[in-house]
């Protein structure tokens, strides 16, 4: 449980950041490094989110299985 709660934590904290930094950017801060960090950021929490949903429905098919 307590991992299941650090992955949510991580996750959020991926997409606050990513979207501080991509959508609600400075305009003169687009095209540079901070920019594409928040891209670099939403793509490591889509694929956080989406292993951690892989895995739980993973370990509710084993469940309701046996």
């Amino acid at each position: 449980m307590k991992k299941n709660i650090w992955t949510i934590i991580r996750t959020i904290i991926f997409i606050f950041i990513g979207l501080k930094s991509t959508i609600f950017i400075r305009p003169e801060n687009v095209g540079g490094w901070e920019n594409y960090l928040g891209y670099l950021l939403l793509i490591f929490a889509a694929f956080d989110l989406s292993s951690f949903l892989i895995k739980f429905y993973r370990k509710k098919l084993k469940q309701n299985i046996q």
